[in-house]
């Protein structure tokens, strides 16, 4: 099953995917560490106060994911975008692609 298109991922896409890719790992990785710690912690403040407050780690999962999702729809990765994405036109294999100056960067096996 092919996800992405020919044609739709090109050179000039690199950054996005390298960003999403190294977002990815960290989500992953903040995603174990939130599966054998607590989101919740409890701290006492100056006066002696109770304070329980959210996790760090799980404010920065949830923000990856939001980021993630964004990334995700731009590239055409969720069932909903990718009704919108668009391939360039006349970009059907990787032999094609030379000859017309355009470079894909990633090739889905089926």
């Amino acid at each position: 099953m092919k996800i992405i298109a020919p044609g739709v991922l090109t050179k000039d896409c690199g950054q996005s995917l390298a960003r999403y890719c190294h977002g990815l790992v960290r989500w992953w990785k903040l995603a174990e560490w939130l599966d054998t710690n607590d989101e919740i912690f409890e701290s006492v403040d100056k006066l002696g106060n109770q304070r329980f407050s959210r996790h760090p780690n799980l404010i920065s999962y949830e923000g990856l994911g939001r980021d993630l999702n964004r990334l995700e729809q731009e590239m055409g990765l969720t069932p909903a975008s990718r009704t919108r994405v668009q391939t360039i036109k006349g970009v059907h294999e990787e032999d094609d692609a030379p000859q017309r100056g355009i470079q894909p960067i990633l090739k889905i096996a089926q």
